[in-house]
């Protein structure tokens, strides 16, 4: 078996005492690391963050960054991916960025290249603050001569940092990046910092999303196809999705209907053409919670992954899934395969989850937050 991130957390998420041997063995070794590597001349001043994610958990460190810039006012920088730019921008436009991508790491994107580090060194930081908390980011700033290191990981990893919290089990994932910036200072107001400001346009088309990050957390393209055709005798309607993700035959099958198309080929368009929507449907991925950041309300459709890890806080958004025996158990983020990250026999969730189902729980929220065609035409 091919050795991955999600194939060892299975294995340590199943045998606690190993968990427990490696906490206790790794901590003196990376505390060793960083007494040493604190002991160089180091006159740094800079707040650097590191946040190398996926488009979702982009948008789910938001609301921490925005403490972190209410806290240190100047002088941060973020180490990110080329993709996360675009989004940090559209709520955080006075940041400086460095981009760090996989070129940068090695052994399966778990540790750090000399490039890595000494990039990381020409930024001079006093302080770290680590919100991606996996092995990427501790072995990044393991041997930093910053002063301070903030942040959430596993336990095995707690010798890397000066403030720091075990990475939390139970949902939300935006609270997985608050809990590491609260191990330095308080947050006041947390319930209302997560919600995005409501920018709703009752008159824009729904966009429908229908890919996610890998195929377990896809609902069928042909029923999202059949969903769109539905809505499209009283709403104005659009898929939208990456360049070259829908074959020509189903593009046909969807111009026969006279819904758009609309293929991004950038971040940047897809927060472009998102930007004038009424109503955003997707599979739990990057780009719904993108909508989210954006205001929009949105109905996510969840198979593999527990919607409280992820649903979007506030009133303008709900979901539907398919709870079956092998389905996320409360305060478990995925089902046991990992989201079928590690095989799944059958897509079940997905696979059982009717158009019909769908079409019931959506339309009202629908009418909710979406003018139809009749009503935008009287009103024009």
């Amino acid at each position: 078996m091919k050795v991955t991130k999600y194939n060892t957390l299975f294995i340590l998420a199943r045998a606690p005492i190993l968990q427990k041997l490696l906490n206790i063995a790794a901590y003196p070794i990376f505390y060793l690391v960083r007494m040493f590597s604190r002991l160089g001349n180091n006159e740094g001043t800079r707040v650097v963050i590191v946040s190398l994610h996926r488009l979702g958990d982009t948008v789910f460190t938001i609301p921490a960054v925005k403490e972190i810039i209410k806290h240190y006012k100047n002088n941060i920088y973020i180490i990110c991916n080329d993709h996360s730019i675009p989004i940090y921008n559209e709520m955080l436009p006075d940041l400086s960025y460095v981009t760090m991508g996989e070129d940068n790491f090695r052994l399966g994107g778990r540790v750090a290249k000399g490039k890595a580090h000494k990039l990381m060194k020409s930024l001079k930081p006093h302080t770290i603050i680590d919100l991606t908390g996996i092995a990427k980011s501790a072995f990044l700033i393991l041997t930093s001569q910053a002063r301070e290191i903030i942040g959430s990981n596993r336990e095995h990893y707690r010798g890397i940092y000066t403030h720091f919290t075990p990475i939390r089990k139970t949902p939300h994932l935006m609270d997985v990046y608050l809990d590491a910036v609260k191990t330095k200072f308080n947050i006041e107001n947390e319930a209302s910092i997560k919600i995005f400001h409501s920018n709703q346009d009752r008159n824009g088309k729904i966009l429908i999303h229908p890919f996610g990050g890998w195929a377990a957390k896809e609902w069928e393209l042909e029923k999202f196809i059949l969903l769109a055709e539905k809505l499209s005798l009283e709403y104005g309607i659009g898929i939208i999705a990456p360049i070259n993700s829908i074959s020509n035959k189903e593009k046909q099958e969807i111009e026969k209907s006279k819904i758009s198309i609309k293929e991004t080929s950038s971040i940047n368009e897809l927060i472009e053409q998102t930007r004038d929507c009424s109503v955003f449907i997707g599979n739990d991925s990057g780009p719904l919670y993108i909508a989210n950041m954006l205001g929009k309300p949105t109905f996510t459709i969840y198979g593999p992954t527990n919607p409280d890890y992820s649903i979007p806080f506030g009133d303008n958004h709900t979901f539907i899934n398919k709870t079956i025996d092998c389905s996320p158990e409360k305060n478990k983020q995925y089902c046991h395969t990992v989201a079928g990250l590690v095989g799944c026999p059958a897509f079940k969730c997905m696979e059982t989850l009717e158009l019909d189902e769908v079409y019931n729980k959506l339309l009202p929220f629908v009418q909710e937050h979406c003018n139809s065609k009749s009503m935008s035409h009287s009103q024009s």
